[in-house]
């Protein structure tokens, strides 16, 4: 059984027409950078939408960063993680769409000696990216890593090749003490071999079917039976998703709990445009 690509992606698609990772054992770890995780909690003990590209991957370590391919190699093209798209183009501007908060940003960049300078030019985010100077970039097997201690409050961001499959489902039904809500689940590659996997609110606050948002760590769709798992931050935070799932539709039940309540539902899915087939956040 392979992955399913997302729309307009060059790879085969399986008879159901979604992600079918072999094993999905990887947990997204949320608030264990060193940094309070008071300070990236909201009220609900969910992760507000403005920390989830920050959160979305597992902290660097030595192994999992190796150096990059011989020479410097280029960034031109597109890069994405579960939240976010990243476009390096050869006339020397950058452009980051970040989906989860609906924003743009966009600049200059020039990469000397695998070091990256970004220039901020225009941004419509609530909180303007940070300007690099001299970030360290490593590129190996379709992952490209940026470190430096000035781009989130970790310190780094992870994104794949844009060839990489990938999927985002529109989830409804109704949520927390009974309001209808809607909420975005958006997966990259295989979450068993460094993939992505995010969700958020799709009225951009909190009034989702879940938490705010969070983490995927499990999404497994083996014989068109789904079995997913959430994770948010600051408490006992998460949910479970049971149902059958076809390559244009889902179908089932979620249990979610986050600091103050614990809650079950039904829900439906159907498949969000490619990302990148639309012009703006």
């Amino acid at each position: 059984m392979q992955i399913m690509s997302g729309h307009r992606t060059s790879r085969p698609t399986t008879s159901l027409g979604v992600l079918a990772p072999r094993v999905l054992v990887v947990l997204v770890a949320v608030g264990c950078s060193g940094e309070s995780v008071a300070s990236v909690v909201a009220p609900d003990g969910a992760v507000p939408l403005d920390a989830i590209p920050s959160l979305i991957n597992l902290p660097p370590s030595d192994a999992d960063l190796p150096p990059s391919d011989a020479g410097v190699p280029p960034l031109h093209g597109t890069w994405r993680n579960c939240g976010v798209t990243l476009r390096f183009l050869p006339d020397g501007t950058w452009q980051k769409d970040q989906w989860n908060v609906a924003c743009r940003s966009s600049g200059r960049w020039a990469l000397r000696d695998g070091r990256l300078e970004l220039r901020v030019d225009a941004s419509t985010c609530a909180t303007r990216p940070r300007e690099l100077h001299d970030a360290q970039v490593s590129i190996l097997a379709g992952r490209l890593v940026i470190l430096d201690p000035l781009i989130n409050a970790v310190g780094y961001e992870r994104y794949l090749e844009d060839a990489t499959p990938h999927m985002r489902w529109r989830l409804t039904g109704v949520g927390l003490q009974g309001r209808p809500g809607t909420t975005i689940v958006s997966l990259v590659g295989d979450l068993s071999e460094g993939g992505s996997g995010c969700y958020w609110s799709g009225d951009g606050a909190c009034d989702g079917i879940f938490s705010c948002g969070g983490g995927v760590y499990q999404w497994q769709t083996t014989g068109g039976v789904l079995n997913a798992g959430l994770s948010c931050s600051g408490c006992t935070c998460g949910s479970s998703l049971v149902g059958s799932i076809r390559s244009d539709r889902i179908e089932g039940r979620y249990n979610a709990q986050n600091c103050d309540h614990v809650w079950q539902g039904t829900m439906t899915g159907t498949p969000e445009p490619d990302a990148s087939e639309t012009t703006s956040p």
